[in-house]
């Protein structure tokens, strides 16, 4: 775990409905990997690379906290703006995940999304339910 470049792009095309992922860049991977390989020969073992591109464990970003629809994704709240009007929200659709945190936290980010997620479900849940307390 460390910090990163964030320069990994997950983009919606919509002419084919599909995902299309650019892995983030690594300008020290030639080195990681003749470091491993040294480390693999003192302890006399093999050294092995999957087939399959390595990728993080935990995404980050994508989801921007902003003012409006101009400046981010969602509220501090984690209510999504809608496309429509900047100051207009999602009813309720909440983004509590990692794509809230705009880069890597340079450590495990587990706490920092359980904490992320915390402080929506609490915003919402005290706003949800003072709302529905009214209209009884």
């Amino acid at each position: 775990m460390g910090h990163d470049a964030a320069d990994g792009v997950l983009q919606f095309d919509q002419r084919s409905e599909r995902l299309k992922f650019t892995p983030p860049r690594d300008e020290l991977i030639v080195k990681k990997v003749k470091s491993m390989q040294k480390l693999a020969t003192r302890l006399q073992g093999l050294l092995y690379f999957s087939r399959f591109r390595s990728t993080p464990v935990h995404y980050l970003g994508g989801c921007t906290v902003g003012k409006d629809k101009s400046t981010g994704v969602t509220n501090a709240s984690g209510q999504m703006f809608s496309t429509k009007d900047g100051d207009v929200i999602h009813d309720v659709l909440y983004v509590c995940d990692a794509s809230l945190i705009p880069c890597s936290v340079g450590v495990n980010p587990c706490f920092t999304i359980a904490t992320t997620a915390e402080h929506v479900s609490r915003c919402n849940i005290v706003r949800d339910a003072l709302q529905h307390n009214l209209h009884k």
